[in-house]
């Protein structure tokens, strides 16, 4: 009994051993179809893995999948972006489930991630890829998914998260994010276990770089009542760098509001706790650190969040007689004073109050002293500050760790102070806003590991006042490269303050700038995806708060390949765009004169329309400078001579790459070139073989003037007359992006050039023209129609007698009349749109020069209705005083 025993347990351990080998290899179809289904059923956005593994032994009895480079990319508005690539995802559900109209889902894995999020000004986010329920594009989306989670656990390794909310201005990445939940949410109340490190986390706010690689390790105990959408604090310890902090409270989301008590404090006093934060502080020795004084960090957030209120918040942060030294460096910060609070009770924000009522510290030698306290942040923010010191900066070194490379040398020297509300800025009332003092830089040298050459600034000078910084110095050397530059800012308060745009005007000079090494984007690292890396930008994007008019004039400029001397012109940095008129250069062996703008407000990329004026370019060199023209004409890598284009107007898309969009450009203009050399391109060897005229391999043209256009990509030639050596010839035709090409050659071939083999070819294109109906009767010259076809690198030739030829010439005369037609209807409406968005502009700017001066006028209105009235009080005063006095003294009269 017992043998037959073991081997029934034996047979079903190799019936349970083969299913849990057979049942994913035939439900692995099965799944891959449910899984894109749901998908495509859920997301708008393309959706794509490699392969699925399936596996019963991973996580018995629940059957485990696992995508294998799974994608999750963009659609408009954010076309091509990745919003999420990962080495794997895997997740567990239960085995039985497959069988049933639900598959439930009890645990989910992402490993090497990449999740990339972008938040639009206008509040568009990327990560909004679900379909809405009544998207007539996916009318299948109403269904119910049925897909069911039952987690437990769920795991995220070795992923890099961006996030950046531009209508918030608020900017964040975590790199090698580690982070793990356990918990049963299919209960009212769990307790959730989580474990979280991250090796490099930066924050941006409003520009500023709040945390620099800082390090986080969070290990967090949370009570979930799922069933009342609250949330509390158990046991927890979060580190940033070497600061402890530890949180107490709840937060609750029973409806749309959002209740919470938090409470949060630095479980150390130690002061090199908190300077650890400070980018490039927090170093391999850190642990070794001397820190002295006393450091009190702790605050609170309590109340109600909605879209009508804010809760309140308290946070304080005291430093008294703080001192930091590094074991490795001479001498230390010390007599570290700081008090700050930033306090709001709560419902509005505008009851904020930033106080900095003291800050100093020691940097070695050299106090530094500041103070801060802003009221009314939102509505007319009221400040005070104090900013004092004068600091040699070789001496940072000997006080806290520079990056390895890094130099730094010469004196800053600063003296400000600002007081006043920014209404009496916004209405011009500087008399009534304090703004005054200096800042200096002289001497100053910066070198760094990555950068090619150090930077040096002799001397920047800027004074303040309530209605501009003046910067009235400002002398730079880089490498070989020099920059001088002055000029003035306005409403740099309401920058600071309030984010509104800054507006100025600079002046710049230069007798030799390289700007490769400003130009230059960080290439992605080995390790990361193709989807990481084709998200690097390698474009300028232009602040969308700045109104700047800079007036260059640059000797030589080197940019790319190119070599540019003599540019001058002036340029609008305004709103996202740059404007260009009236600029001018030398380059490429000729004369550029342009204008129009570089507009980076669109998330995909940045476009460009431009008006060009080119004189005597070199076209073989142009053709090896600018990619656009070797994919639209290539046949000018073979071309020796110059050309001039006149009223050419060129526009495109570009990627984030900065590589033109080919299919969206589009432009047109007039050529003119002085003789031309093409020796070596295919397309002319194939036309002299199929005349067998060895003459033609190398064209000798004469001078050639031509109109043509640019529509979506595609070229077209109007007919144009010229001389190839003795040889009239008429050319017209059309390339497109695909390297298809369409040309027509009508030549007049003097008699004399057909001999041996070439007349074999002349006598069968007059056999071919008589059997068409044509009599050709070979005079002095014979007119013949090359007709090109094919691609730029594999041409097709054929060729006939002209009058036999069809209407080939005829017919890429119309598409080229067609193609002009089309591009000034194009222009035209640009033109219009254009000239509509500018009056739209003045219009605006019109009305707001009214309000702004009626404002105004209403402010001196008021003011001057008020000191009438005080006058008129005074007087009222003094004649009641002066009649008291009489009647007094009428009464001493009436009683002597």
């Amino acid at each position: 009994m017992l043998k037959k025993l073991l081997k029934i347990f034996g047979i079903i351990l190799v019936l349970l051993i083969a299913a849990a080998i057979i049942i994913p290899i035939a439900f692995k179809g099965k799944i891959m179809a449910k899984v894109q289904e749901e998908a495509n059923k859920q997301l708008n956005a393309n959706f794509r893995f490699d392969d699925i593994d399936i596996s019963l032994f991973r996580n018995f009895p629940n059957l485990s999948v696992e995508l294998e480079n799974l994608s999750i990319v963009n659609k408009a508005p954010f076309q091509g972006d990745t919003l999420l690539a990962a080495s794997s995802i895997g997740f567990s559900a239960g085995l039985f489930d497959l069988f049933a109209d639900d598959m439930s889902i009890k645990s989910i894995r992402i490993n090497k991630g990449n999740i990339n999020i972008t938040v639009l000004e206008d509040g568009t986010a990327s990560y909004d890829i679900a379909k809405d329920k009544g998207d007539s594009e996916g009318a299948e989306s109403s269904e119910e998914s049925s897909f069911k989670l039952k987690l437990k656990y769920y795991e995220i390794s070795e992923t890099k998260i961006s996030y950046d909310d531009r209508s918030l201005g608020f900017k964040t990445t975590l790199a090698n994010l580690n982070h793990s939940g356990s918990g049963d949410f299919t209960a009212d109340n769990t307790k959730l276990d989580t474990q979280t490190n991250i090796d490099k986390l930066d924050v941006w706010y409003d520009g500023v770089h709040y945390l620099n690689k800082a390090l986080i390790d969070y290990k967090a105990i949370f009570d979930l009542d799922l069933k009342n959408s609250k949330y509390s604090f158990l046991e927890n310890e979060l580190k940033l760098n070497d600061l402890a902090l530890r949180f107490a409270g709840y937060v609750s989301m029973p409806g749309d509001d959002i209740d919470m008590d938090i409470t949060f404090e630095a479980l150390q006093n130690e002061v090199k706790s908190f300077l650890s934060l400070v980018p490039g502080t927090y170093t391999a020795d850190f642990k070794d650190v001397k820190s002295g004084g006393k450091l009190s960090f702790k605050g609170f957030v309590k109340g109600k969040y909605n879209d009508n209120t804010i809760p309140g918040f308290d946070l304080h942060l005291n430093i008294a007689d703080g001192s930091v030294q590094y074991p490795s460096l001479p001498r230390s910060l010390k007599n570290m004073q700081v008090v700050c609070a930033v306090t709001c009770p709560g419902g509005d924000a505008d009851k904020t109050v930033v106080d900095v009522s003291r800050f100093h510290v020691d940097l070695g030698a050299f106090p530094v002293d500041a103070t801060l306290r802003v009221k009314t942040p939102v509505s007319d923010p009221d400040l005070k500050s104090t900013i004092k010191g004068n600091v040699d900066l070789a001496t940072l070194k000997d006080v806290v760790p520079l990056e390895e490379g890094m130099k730094l040398n010469g004196t800053v020297a600063a003296d400000l102070a600002f007081e006043g509300r920014m209404s009496a800025i916004e209405q011009e009332r500087y008399q009534d806003f304090k703004a005054s003092g200096s800042a200096t830089l002289t001497n100053f040298v910066y070198a760094a590991k990555d950068l090619k050459d150090e930077v040096s600034i002799s001397k920047a000078a800027m004074n303040f006042n309530p209605k501009e910084m003046v910067l009235s110095e400002f002398a730079m050397k880089s490498g070989k490269s020099d920059l001088n530059a002055n000029g003035s800012l306005q409403n740099y308060l309401a920058y600071v303050l309030k984010d509104e745009p800054i507006e100025g005007s600079l002046s710049l000079r230069s007798s030799y700038f390289d700007l490769n090494p400003f130009m230059t984007t960080e290439e992605a690292p080995a390790s990361e995806t193709p989807a990481e890396a084709g998200d690097v930008e390698g474009y300028i994007r232009v602040p969308q708060n700045i109104n700047f008019a800079l007036d260059a004039a640059f000797v030589k400029i080197h940019y790319d390949n190119m070599d540019l001397s003599d540019v001058k012109g002036r340029m609008q940095v305004r709103g996202g765009k740059v404007e260009m008129n009236g600029v001018e250069m030398k380059t490429l062996g000729g004369l550029i004169g342009m204008g129009g703008t570089y507009d980076t407000r669109e998330e995909s990329g940045p476009s460009v329309a431009m008006n060009f004026n080119m004189k005597d370019l070199d076209i073989r060199q142009t053709a090896k400078t600018f990619n656009t023209l070797k994919q639209l004409a290539p046949i000018a890598n073979n071309t020796k001579g110059t050309a001039s284009i006149s009223n050419f107007r060129f526009s495109c898309k570009a990627d984030k790459a900065f590589n033109p969009v080919m299919n969206t450009v589009n432009g047109g203009g007039q050529l003119s070139t002085s003789v031309l050399e093409i020796e070596g391109f295919e397309m002319i060897k194939k036309v002299a073989g199929a005349l067998k005229i060895k003459k033609l391999e190398k064209w000798k043209m004469e001078p050639v003037k031509a109109e043509f256009t640019i529509v979506n990509g595609e070229v077209a030639v109007k007919p144009f007359k010229t001389k190839i050596g003795n040889v009239p010839a008429e050319i017209a035709g059309t390339n497109k992006l695909d390297g298809n090409i369409r040309y027509a050659i009508n030549l007049d071939i003097p008699r004399s050039e057909f001999g041996g083999a070439a007349n074999s070819v002349l006598n069968d294109m007059v056999s071919r023209a008589g059997k068409a109906g044509v009599n050709v009767n070979p005079g002095e010259t014979i007119p013949v129609t090359v007709l090109i076809t094919g691609t730029f690198t594999d041409p097709k030739v054929s060729t006939d007698i002209k009058s036999a030829a069809g209407n080939a010439m005829d017919d890429l005369k119309a598409q080229a009349e067609a193609k002009l037609k089309e591009e000034a209807e194009k222009r035209k409406q640009e033109l219009e749109n254009k000239a509509k968005e500018e009056a739209d502009r003045l219009k605006k700017e019109a009305e707001d020069k009214v309000n702004a001066e009626k404002a105004r006028l209403q402010a001196e209105a008021d003011k001057a209705k008020a000191e009438a009235e005080r006058k008129a009080k005074e007087e009222a005063e003094k004649a009641k005083k002066k009649a008291e006095e009489e009647a007094k003294k009428k009464l001493n009269n009436i009683f002597k």
